[in-house]
């Protein structure tokens, strides 16, 4: 879900009200407290009413739970994953090792004896990156992309 723009008049939140029609954008909370969007039916599944307490995001038919947990690599399946990675045994009990690349990404592995293991790369630069972890003597010369990012697009990085 995205913010949604609201207008003074359609702001409820006491924090943005006090602050005025000038300054309340700036202050109040609801644009991050909309419906939440569950499917294209009316009001986005959240409500029967024929108002809501905030308006709807415009793009709620576009952008819900129903199409997001049909998505292969959506954000609802990302958390979805990330949520089971944390049972497992490398991740629980695993052995950290952080990896230096650059200021650009920051990379860590959790390596447990008898277990799969896991290297975790997040590039919080603003360009795509080309990274070679071979020299690395713990991590496995062979590996699979169980998770990435709803932003890449390389074909290359696809889970499975």
């Amino acid at each position: 879900m995205e913010d949604t723009f609201l207008t003074w008049e359609q702001t409820q939140d006491p924090q943005g009200c006090n602050m005025g029609p000038d300054r309340y954008a700036n202050f109040s909370r609801d644009p991050a407290r909309t419906p939440m969007q569950w499917d294209d039916t009316f009001n986005a599944g959240f409500s029967t009413a024929l108002e809501t307490w905030l308006p709807l995001n415009n793009k709620s038919a576009q952008v819900n739970v129903k199409l997001q947990k049909q998505a292969l690599i959506s954000h609802f399946n990302i958390y979805r994953t990330l949520i089971a990675l944390r049972k497992e045994e490398s991740i629980l009990h695993g052995n950290m090792t952080f990896h230096l690349v650059d200021d650009g990404v920051f990379s860590f592995s959790r390596i447990r004896s008898g277990s799969t293991s896991y290297l975790v790369v997040i590039n919080v630069g603003t360009t795509r990156r080309v990274l070679n972890f071979s020299s690395s003597a713990e991590i496995a010369p062979f590996a699979t992309v169980v998770l990435r990012s709803v932003q890449s697009t390389d074909a290359s990085t696809q889970p499975g």
